[in-house]
């Protein structure tokens, strides 16, 4: 079958987050051939109950194919790892990485995101929105800002979040993420692609939820702080930020998120 567009889900041991995803994908509207491709690190508990619910759902649409994956039973390991063997074996025109925990915005945002690389020919090309960023503390703020007026200056400091970009599978596949890296890889293959579209397409509107509890959202520890200092990928400047996330406090580093809101209204006002 040919699948107009694949969905990547890499998931483990998280079964709230396993269903947000699941409701929210499936409570999309669209009507084009989509492929699911759900990555399942889990536990053998978990992995059979995320497939318990996986059956309830995969006869609810004729466009939706499902494969769930025992990442354990391919002896695949790491986030990075498993995101590339996603792009290995997806058959979809474009792609799109939606992990477990994060969900679209709205019933419409994958269908929108869709006809937007639909018009750019599915070739070399990438279309993305903005993203909601939602924090445990119960402030949220859209990236990029609502008011930006230069996307194309905004992209040269800044990567939109990756669960808001659709790439056409050509650029997605030639363009492995740093198995390397331990958080930062994603940043480095949204920086590839974007350098590889010939054309792209800004949507000036929320496309997905992003909620700020995943791995590279948390207080670094120790063992984070080391890779990212030696991560010869990063920057000396990316390096001293870890490094004051690191020295900060529990209690007081749980307010981050004001802080970022307030860059990115600073940022918005800027450009």
């Amino acid at each position: 079958m040919n699948f107009s567009s694949t969905i990547i889900t890499l998931t483990k041991n998280d079964k709230e987050g396993f269903v947000r995803t699941l409701k929210s994908l499936t409570s999309q509207k669209y009507y084009f051939n989509l492929e699911w491709v759900i990555l399942d690190g889990s536990k053998i508990e978990t992995f059979s109950e995320n497939k318990n619910k996986l059956a309830k759902f995969s006869a609810t649409n004729n466009f939706l194919n499902i494969k769930h994956i025992n990442m354990s039973d391919k002896n695949i390991f790491g986030i990075y790892q498993c995101m590339n063997y996603g792009l290995k074996i997806s058959k979809g025109d474009s792609i799109l990485f939606l992990n477990g925990g994060d969900a679209f915005f709205c019933q419409n945002s994958l269908n929108k995101l869709f006809q937007s690389n639909k018009n750019l020919k599915h070739h070399k090309a990438v279309s993305f929105g903005q993203a909601k960023i939602i924090s445990k503390v119960g402030i949220s703020w859209n990236f990029p800002g609502k008011n930006i007026s230069n996307i194309k200056l905004w992209l040269r400091y800044f990567e939109p979040n990756h669960q808001s970009m659709m790439v056409s599978s050509d650029i997605a596949k030639d363009t492995p993420f740093k198995e390397e890296c331990l958080i930062s890889g994603d940043k480095f293959w949204k920086i590839e692609v974007l350098n590889k579209a010939s054309k792209f397409n800004y949507l000036d509107f929320p496309v997905c939820k992003f909620y700020l509890e995943g791995f590279s959202s948390i207080r670094p520890n120790k063992k984070i702080l080391i890779s990212q200092i030696r991560d010869k990928h990063i920057s000396f400047l990316r390096k001293i930020i870890i490094l004051i996330k690191f020295l900060t406090i529990p209690k007081v580093y749980k307010y981050y998120p004001y802080f970022q809101k307030l860059k990115s209204k600073i940022i918005d006002f800027i450009l």
